[in-house]
């Protein structure tokens, strides 16, 4: 290996190395993010939160749903009966 190729694959180590670093920065700033806003230790602890969540969403929606259907049928009669005479 000549110098000029030595040098050449030394700056591209050294553009690897900063990479990783701005990497390893960003990864540390998201972990504090989440640490902060939601109390998680970990990417594992964040993932269970969100899928906790996401579940209570889906159990909200469903309740929303059958509410919805339960209001419609109760009051169909009242709604249909005003759009009618209008």
């Amino acid at each position: 290996m000549n110098l000029p190729e030595y040098t050449k694959l030394q700056k591209a180590v050294e553009a690897k190395k900063s990479e990783i670093d701005q990497a390893v920065g960003a990864r540390d700033q998201t972990v504090k993010q989440i640490k902060d806003e939601f109390g998680c230790n970990s990417f594992a602890e964040a993932k269970k939160l969100l899928a906790d969540l996401e579940e209570e969403e889906k159990k909200a929606a469903a309740a929303f749903e059958k509410k919805l259907k339960e209001f419609k049928d109760e009051w169909r009669t009242v709604v249909e009966g005003s759009t009618s005479s209008s």
